[in-house]
């Protein structure tokens, strides 16, 4: 996507007013008023048109990717178990609603060669089809365009269309048959603010902060976010497109006049003449966009694949045994260029009651050798009963002695990425 800064826009919009960007202060009520214009005509812009900076064409399952570095939990922050799609498999699983605990990080949907029999993950069969517009590490959908069976780059747009319909869930699918399917959308609207970050505060995911080094503004991608912006595994930039800078530049000054209530009558007439010629301005500026566009074969495609009239959704389908080659370009791997939900962060330091576990390395399961440890932070700690006796471990950092019966190596150690260790305590 080709970009302008934000504060550029920003400034240009300052001067209109009569205001020098780089030398006058700008009264605050001024600025909040030019940025929420700003953010009003950029998410009117953005979807005025199927503009091709921002649209994207790509594969997606009907629920988030298993990825091995993700924690999976029994109850989402819905109330509901975890749903994913299994790459390896090509197939849809849940987490079972009994399952003793959140699955380990890193445990497979059919279990592992220490635990063959799979006691968190269950086949998700049938499945109802459908698209959530905010996937975890996907980038999140604004408008969608059309949605189809196969790569419609291979057809040229032409042949492979689904019936959608847009509910609750997201992107609701009509008589799919694959594993997957290829979705053209608009990525979301970007939102703008002029407020600087604030050290040592923690911002949660969405948050947004302003740069008056990079003129940027940054949207936070994680909760507990202290780290700088130069992190951009914590923050991602809100783009201005730059085929709809003029416009926002135009109609964010005849949205700021109309804001103005002048006490004098002819101060207020002249603000109104002001908006008039500024709006008249931000239309033909949109307008002569679309134009290049248009000039270049392209067309809107407001309403394509629209369901019929009455919707007679299939609803729930049985999840058939897909071959290798029905997923043709959809990985694991998290998206790194856009604004997409976060993956489960860290739970933190904890005390958990684990009733489940049976055994501290098996062969019993579950162990608490399975239990997973890559969210925990150091100084968790865990009760167990064992053979009837009340115990009480702590995770501790480093490795565990292979020695000592009052420690446990966690099955997901690492010594690079996870170097913690169960130590006894009670």
């Amino acid at each position: 996507m080709r970009t302008t800064p934000f504060f550029s826009v920003y400034k240009s919009v300052v001067s209109r007013h009569g205001i020098d960007p780089d030398g006058d202060k700008v009264p605050s009520y001024t600025a909040r008023a030019i940025v929420r214009a700003m953010n009003r005509r950029t998410r009117m812009a953005w979807r005025a048109w199927d503009w091709v900076d921002f649209s994207v064409t790509e594969e997606r399952a009907y629920r988030q990717v298993w990825n091995a570095s993700h924690q999976y939990l029994r109850v989402n922050a819905n109330g509901v178990p975890d749903e994913i799609f299994y790459l390896p498999a090509i197939s849809y699983f849940g987490i079972k609603p009994s399952a003793p605990a959140d699955p380990p990080i890193g445990f497979p949907p059919g279990g592992t060669i220490t635990y063959p029999n799979d006691p968190y993950w269950q086949s998700l069969s049938p499945l109802d089809p459908y698209v959530s517009f905010d996937q975890v590490c996907q980038k999140s959908i604004g408008r969608v365009i059309g949605i189809y069976k196969s790569n419609p780059r291979l057809d040229g747009f032409k042949h492979s269309g689904i019936t959608f319909k847009v509910t609750e869930n997201g992107i609701d699918l009509f008589r799919v048959s694959g594993p997957t399917i290829f979705v053209k959308y608009l990525l979301a609207p970007s939102r703008f603010t002029i407020v600087p970050l604030v050290d040592g505060k923690a911002y949660s995911v969405g948050n947004l902060v302003f740069s008056d080094v990079t003129g940027e503004t940054y949207v936070s991608i994680v909760n507990n976010n202290t780290a700088s912006l130069s992190d951009g595994n914590s923050w991602r930039i809100m783009p201005l497109p730059e085929v709809l800078a003029p416009y926002i530049e135009a109609g964010a000054y005849a949205d700021c006049m109309r804001e103005s209530h002048p006490v004098d009558a002819a101060i207020a007439q002249d603000a109104i003449q002001k908006s008039a010629l500024a709006e008249a301005e931000a239309q033909e500026l949109l307008q002569s966009e679309i134009d290049v566009l248009m000039a270049m074969g392209q067309r809107h495609s407001y309403q394509q694949h629209r369901p019929p009239r009455r919707w007679t959704r299939d609803g729930l389908v049985t999840t058939p045994t897909w071959q290798p080659g029905t997923v043709t370009t959809l990985t694991d791997t998290c998206k790194t260029d856009g604004v997409y939900p976060p993956a489960t962060p860290p739970m933190g330091v904890a005390w958990q009651w684990h009733p489940e576990i049976v055994s501290l390395s098996g062969p019993s399961i579950p162990s608490l050798q399975g239990l997973g440890t890559v969210s925990m932070l150091v100084g968790s700690k865990v009760e167990l009963v064992i053979g009837g006796v009340g115990q009480e471990w702590e995770l501790a950092s480093g490795a565990a002695d292979a020695t000592d019966p009052g420690q446990v190596a966690p099955a997901d150690f690492n010594v690079a990425s996870n170097n913690k260790r169960w130590v006894k305590t009670g």
